[in-house]
């Protein structure tokens, strides 16, 4: 995932365009995606990331739609348990199961639609910003924002580390494998 991310980043159409622009126009399709009260907002900003990232980023469609798939599929399941867990109005849906009653009710499937939605416009530019704008670039953009030293160097070692540890774990599995 490491050299998958880096690399594109590093070799995307975009890559000579500002960091400061990219950064900005990510975080704030993410604080408009967390902030709106109505899916068509996230859903937006979701398309729109998406066709910015795969026509004029050029990353190839079918990795950018296989990086979203595992965030994606956590916001399902956990729209599901919204959608029976919340909500009152007009009963949509309704099963019996060990006894119990589950139905999804109105409110309960907006609050869900609402998750979704927001949970896949905060990916898509979340994506924007790893898929276009090269890490070093981004520290580089906090230093120049001022941000106290000592947090760029700790998220520096965090995002190093990160990789050893997967790196780590790859060769323990490998060689488990192998025993």
């Amino acid at each position: 995932m490491h050299n998958l991310l880096d690399d594109y980043a590093h070799g995307n159409a975009l890559r000579e365009n500002s960091a400061r622009l990219k950064l900005l126009l990510g975080l704030g399709a993410i604080l408009l995606c967390v902030s709106s009260t109505t899916p068509i907002a996230p859903l937006f900003v979701a398309i729109t990331m998406s066709l910015t990232v795969v026509i004029l980023a050029k990353i190839p469609g079918r990795i950018y739609f296989q990086l979203l798939l595992v965030p994606l599929s956590f916001a399902l399941l956990s729209a599901g348990v919204v959608a029976f867990m919340h909500g009152g109005g007009q009963t949509l849906f309704s099963v019996t199961l060990f006894g119990f009653n589950l139905s999804i009710r109105e409110e309960g499937a907006n609050l869900a639609a609402l998750l979704i939605a927001r949970t896949f416009g905060g990916m898509c530019s979340l994506y924007f910003i790893a898929l276009t704008t090269p890490m070093i670039e981004i520290f580089a953009v906090l230093k120049s924002l001022r941000i106290p030293q000592s947090v760029i160097e700790l998220s520096m070692m965090i995002y190093r580390y990160i990789f050893v540890f997967l790196d780590q774990a790859a060769m323990i599995h490998s060689a488990q494998v192998m025993r």
